[in-house]
Order: C-alpha cells, then sequence, then structure tokens
C-alpha cells in the first residue's frame, strides 16, 4: 500500500500537477478564529446568478485544507500559502457553479466505465499517471496494483485521511478529463479553409517596396481643437466593449515611516560598545551569539567567497582565529563576529537515502548492516525504501543548503559512511557515496543587532499621523490641501479584490480590505502597515462592467481629438501628384520602406501602424499615391514602388500555422465561460 509518508515524498508533484497552484496546509483556527462574527447568511460572491455564502465557502476550504495536510505532513503556512488555498478554493466554487453546469448542458460528462478506464484501463488519467507515487519502483511506470492495493487498505486507516486524498484524486481526475472533452469539442469547431491557406500564402509571399510620407497628430495642437460632451459620449456609445473594467478600487495614501531616530542610533551604538567588550572576552562564542544576537547562530562553515567582502578578509587572515571584527554598521544593521572553527571540507557532496516508516529501527539496523557488508544500495532501495526513485540517488548537493546538524554529521562522515537519522515521519538512511575536493571552511558567531524605533520614536510617528488625520476632517480636499501644504508623498493605487498587497506596500491587505468596504471619498483612520502608518483617502470605486462614461471622458476626449486632427490632416494632403511634392508642401521628411509584406507588424521610424502596413500591401496600386491613411500615430500618403513575388511558403504550410495558432486560443474558451457566468468576488471583505 502506498502510505501516507509515500503521498508526502509526492506531495509536491500531487500539487502542482493536480491542482496548478500551490496548496499547503494552512492553519484553519487563524483563519476560522478571526471571521467567526459571520454567519451562513453572509456571501462572499456571486457566481452565475448564485450567491456563494461565507460557510459554504468556508467548508470547501477545510476540505482543500485537509488534502493539503495531508500530503505535506505540515501544520506552518505564510500568509502568502493561506491565499494560495483560498484563491484554489474558489476556483472550485466557479467550477460547481459555472463551468460543470455548461459541460452538462453540453452533453460532456464522464461516465462510470471512463472513470474505470481513467483508474485501471488502457486511458490512465494524466493526473494519476503524473502523479508518481502510484509508479512501480523498478520500472516508473504507472502501476494498477498498486492503486489497487490502496484502495483495498482505505478503511484499515483509521485517520480517514487515505480516503480523504483518494476521494480528491477523483474529483480532480474526473474535472481534468470534463476539461479535455469540453476543449476538444472546441477544437473540432476551428477549420481553415483553402481559400484562407491560400490568401496567407499570397500574402506572405508578396513583397513591396514604398515611401510615404505624413505628418503625426501632435502636430496640430490639442488647444486648436474643441470636442464637446456629445461628441464623447458618441464615441462612447459606439466603442462601448472598449470599456469594460473589472471591480476595482482607486486609493491614495500617505506613508508616515517610522524609521530609527538619531537617538535610537545614538543608544544602539552605546549597546554594541559594551556588548563588544563582552564579546571579545566570551569563551563560549556559540552561547554568547545565542543570548545576544538578533539572528541565531546558524553553525555553517563558509568558504571565503562567501562571506561578505570586509568580514571574509578578516576571518581568513592572521588575525581572523584571535581577534575580533567589528562592530560595524550596515545600514541599520551592527555586526561583529568571531572565529569558531576552521576546517578543510568539501562543497559538495553526493547522497543517497532509504526512507523507511516510523517504528522500523530494527530493519534500519539491518539493511545498515547489510549495506556496510557490501549490498547494492540501489537495489536495496528499490526492495525497501518509501521513495525508491533513481535507486534513492538525490543527486550531488552543497552541503551548506543542509540543517546545521545535517551538515555537521555528513562533515564528520566518510566517504561510503552510512548516516541513520531518525524523525517523526520515518527512519531515514544517507549514503555519503561522493565528498567533492577539500578547502579551508569556517564556522563563525555573528552578533548582529538592528537598530529599530523606539517607543518614544514610533508615537512621535503616530503623532504626525494623527496630527494629519484631524488636519484632514474626513474631507477629500483637506486631504490633499494638507498633502501639499506639508509636501507629503502622496501615493496613488488601483487594487482588485485578487491583490493581496500593494505595489511597494508590503502587507497591506489591511488596507486593500478597507477600501472594498468603504464609500468613495472614505478617509481611513490610521493603519499599521509593515511597521509603518498610513492613512488613505478612497477616489474611486468601480464595479465589474463598463467604465462609466465620466471616468473615461478625458481618454475619450484625446481619442475624438484624434479623429478631428486625422480629417484636418487629411485634407491638407489632397491633390499631390507626388510623394516629394507632398513632402515639400507639408515642410516634412519622406520616409522608406523595403521588404514588406503583409504578415509586418512595425515600419521603421513609424512604429507599429497595421493601417498603413494594410495601405502598402493591401490596397495602393504601384507608381500611384493612396489616399491620405489615418493611421495610429498620424495621417500617411504612401506609393508602392516595386513588388516582388517569392515561393517563401506554401497554402499547405499556413494551414498548418492558422491550425496551430486557433488551437493556441482554446484555453480562452475556458475564460469565455467563466466571463459570460457574471463572477462577483466579494471576499476581499472577509479575507
Amino acid at each position: 500500500m502506498a502510505t501516507l509518508n509515500t503521498l508526502r515524498t509526492k506531495g509536491g508533484i500531487i500539487v502542482s500537477i493536480v491542482i496548478g497552484l500551490a496548496l499547503l496546509a494552512f492553519l484553519l483556527g487563524d483563519f476560522a478564529g478571526n471571521n467567526s462574527v459571520f454567519s451562513s447568511r453572509q456571501n462572499v460572491g456571486e457566481i452565475n446568478g448564485s450567491s456563494v455564502s461565507y460557510m459554504e465557502y468556508l467548508r470547501e476550504v477545510e476540505y482543500l485544507t485537509q488534502v493539503n495536510k495531508i500530503l505535506s505532513g505540515s501544520e506552518a503556512i505564510s500568509s502568502e500559502e493561506q491565499d494560495g488555498i483560498r484563491n484554489v478554493a474558489w476556483e472550485r466554487m466557479i467550477n460547481n457553479y459555472a463551468i460543470f453546469p455548461g459541460y452538462e448542458n453540453l452533453g460532456v460528462d464522464v461516465t462510470e466505465d471512463e472513470m474505470f478506464d481513467l483508474v485501471y484501463g488502457n486511458n490512465i488519467s494524466p493526473v494519476l499517471e503524473g502523479a508518481g507515487f502510484f509508479s512501480n519502483p523498478q520500472t516508473g511506470m504507472y502501476d494498477r496494483a498498486r492503486v489497487k492495493n490502496f484502495v483495498s487498505n482505505l478503511d484499515s486507516d483509521p485517520s480517514g485521511n487515505l480516503r480523504v486524498l483518494w476521494q480528491y484524486l477523483q474529483e480532480q481526475v474526473r474535472t481534468q478529463t470534463l476539461m479535455s472533452k469540453y476543449l476538444r469539442l472546441i477544437a473540432g469547431m476551428t477549420y481553415v479553409t483553402d481559400v484562407e491557406a491560400e490568401q496567407g500564402a499570397a500574402h506572405a509571399n508578396d513583397f513591396y517596396n514604398a515611401r510615404y510620407v505624413g505628418q503625426t497628430y501632435l502636430s496640430i495642437p490639442d488647444s486648436t481643437v474643441r470636442v464637446t460632451d456629445s461628441e464623447i459620449r458618441r464615441y462612447y456609445n459606439e466603442h462601448k466593449n472598449y470599456f469594460r473594467q473589472v471591480t476595482s478600487r482607486d486609493v491614495e495614501y500617505v506613508v508616515f515611516d517610522v524609521l530609527p531616530s538619531p537617538q535610537d542610533y545614538a543608544e544602539a551604538d552605546e549597546r554594541m560598545k559594551t556588548l563588544a567588550t563582552e564579546f571579545e572576552t566570551a569563551e563560549d562564542i556559540q552561547q554568547f551569539v545565542t543570548l545576544n544576537s538578533q539572528d541565531k547562530f546558524d553553525g555553517v562553515y563558509y568558504g571565503r567567497e562567501e562571506l561578505p567582502g570586509a568580514l571574509g578578509e578578516f576571518v581568513f587572515s592572521a588575525d581572523g582565529r584571535k581577534g575580533m571584527y567589528g562592530p560595524v554598521l550596515e545600514g541599520d544593521v551592527y555586526t561583529m563576529a568571531r572565529v569558531v572553527d576552521v576546517r578543510s571540507l568539501p562543497d559538495t557532496v553526493g547522497l543517497r537515502q532509504i526512507i523507511l516508516a516510523p517504528g522500523s529501527d530494527a530493519l534500519a539496523d539491518s539493511l545498515t548492516t547489510v549495506l556496510k557488508g557490501g549490498a547494492d544500495f540501489a537495489e536495496t532501495a528499490a526492495a525497501y525504501s518509501l521513495n525508491p526513485t533513481n535507486g534513492g540517488d538525490m543527486g550531488r548537493m552543497a552541503v551548506g543548503m543542509l540543517p546545521a546538524d545535517l551538515a555537521e554529521r555528513i562533515y564528520n562522515a566518510s566517504k561510503g559512511e552510512i548516516i541513520k537519522l531518525d524523525n517523526p515521519n520515518g527512519t531515514i538512511l544517507l549514503d555519503v557515496y561522493y565528498r567533492g575536493p577539500e578547502r579551508p571552511k569556517a564556522r563563525v558567531g555573528k552578533v548582529t543587532y538592528r537598530v529599530e524605533p523606539s517607543t518614544a520614536t514610533q508615537q512621535a510617528a503616530y503623532a504626525k499621523a494623527s496630527g494629519f488625520v484631524t488636519t484632514v476632517a474626513g474631507s477629500a480636499e483637506n486631504f490633499n490641501k494638507a498633502v501639499t501644504d506639508n509636501a507629503y508623498s502622496k501615493r496613488v493605487a488601483r487594487v482588485r479584490t485578487t491583490d493581496n498587497s500593494i505595489s511597494g506596500l508590503p502587507n497591506s491587505k489591511e488596507l486593500i480590505r478597507w477600501a472594498f468596504n468603504g464609500s468613495e471619498g472614505d478617509i481611513s483612520s490610521i493603519m499599521e502597515v509593515n511597521g509603518n502608518y498610513v492613512v488613505a483617502l478612497l477616489t474611486a470605486i468601480r464595479e465589474d462592467g463598463f467604465t462609466p462614461v465620466d471616468q473615461v471622458a478625458g481618454e475619450i476626449a484625446g481619442m475624438v481629438r484624434n479623429e478631428k486632427k486625422a480629417d484636418m490632416l487629411a485634407e491638407k494632403m489632397q491633390g499631390a501628384s507626388s510623394i516629394d511634392q507632398l513632402a515639400q508642401t507639408l515642410q516634412a521628411q519622406a520616409g522608406e520602406v523595403t521588404d514588406l509584406n503583409f504578415n509586418a507588424f512595425h515600419i521603421p521610424d513609424m512604429g507599429p501602424d497595421l493601417t498603413v502596413i494594410g495601405a502598402i500591401c493591401g490596397g495602393a496600386k504601384e507608381g500611384a499615391l493612396s489616399k491620405p491613411v489615418k493611421g495610429m500615430t498620424g495621417v500617411y500618403v504612401v506609393e508602392v514602388t516595386s513588388t516582388e513575388k517569392r515561393e517563401e511558403t506554401t497554402p499547405e504550410a499556413v494551414k498548418v500555422r492558422l491550425e496551430a495558432m486557433g488551437q493556441s486560443n482554446y484555453m480562452g474558451a475556458l475564460q469565455a465561460l467563466q466571463e459570460m457566468a457574471e463572477i462577483e468576488d466579494t471576499r476581499i471583505k472577509y479575507f
């Protein structure tokens, strides 16, 4: 039976292949405890017209949490990992409410017979095949017998964890199969006709040389072109789909930095002088570092180039063994150091492992004996290890990457020695089969002390922020005036429901949550963000749908103004008999382009203007001036001077390329399903 230890060993593969997002265990108590005031009547969003309750979403999170606890065997999790598991839970809710019903309406399903075939038959699911822990250790191939053995032992697991995991794997097999069927259905709707292929080949094989002249829209001052409100609204109505938006909030905020004061630096300097006197004569360097340093003693042996310049020079100098480095202040951190030990050690070692289940001490001792007697390690690993991949070979690795206690044992081990490691998850036998060339390395005891803002400094920064809030008095106008009067640096951000922090402002989830719970014009209270104080103004609320015309009026005015400029420039270019005459009339420089074809995206000295490229390759007659072409940045008149037909591609090649392009867009069908579902994600209000 594939045990949980095996599953945990392969857990990283399962997470990456099955889910596609980093899912690790997270502390459910922290998650639920902070939000226990919410009831099942409160919602975290709406999908396809159905409300998703807080408790329903929480159950999904709990389920994924249990799965990942099984895989990782760990309770520890960071805030980023918490966000990851919540996002996956939300994606599963989208599947349940929007995607799966669509599959059902199309008649796309996975039958019981298909599921059996995907697990035990001739068409094994890539979810299970790629997971790895159902593979035969000798062949590396998916082993149906191991799966049957796993399933037959589900009831013998008193924790129920194996059954939960098997349920989860089956869900992922079904989800992946449904998605694959749907995408194949979409793919079957894509077809490239012979006419398309022939036109594509002609466009690819026709090359043009041309001359052109024009003027940019910037040549006409904006102040001379009037745009009315009715013109803006007309453009908005005609191009409304250009102005789709997702739910977001615009905020302006001021950061009141909490930085050490000169007094804080002076007090830190006095402290370090006292510590330096004691450290210089301390007999137990490691103990002194443990008791007095803000960074723990790492016990790592470093080569010269692995230590910062001045410290590395000192450690490996003649005075390094008996003297003391520092104290030295770099940034806000004081550092002083003494050498604990210097030895000749390898940079890299080669390791092989045999992983045994908990309580396998007798087996571990027996295997150690037979390995020392000359037994083949790879064969032994294949027969007994819970992870026999590559005969247990972990490859060569830098010893400095290993935990200090393990590194110490490896440093002291000779080549071929078997090291026995015990931990709650089992017993590991390590074979040190390679030791790289040795060179001098030093174990260094470093005392570090970070200069932190004192309570008085923090209070002064808070008082400054408090004075700002008092002056603002809840008014957006006062907010901007106070920023100007005090020469504060105001920052601007647009945040979405999926954002975990604001760029340049780490750990700012609280500020984002405030923005989505507020009203336009609200001024926040003083928030502590990443050790500093922040006061914010909510300047705009944008909901999913179309951006209101007043919010894009300035942008539209520029577009309408360019349309009017285009008409004005085109009028000036009428009646010219040659490119050179027009260039003289416009007082502009004529340009030239060579070897241009319909597949080009860029014209030298002009930029990416597909309209002008289309005019040269698709409409202009050789030797004749074109009508004025209204491009992206200006208006141009072009003249094709010569054309050349080459045989660089065939209709068959074009057909293959167009079909490949169509296939690359299949995944867009899944995105389209989500957009059609009209998803409203309001989780940010709670998490």
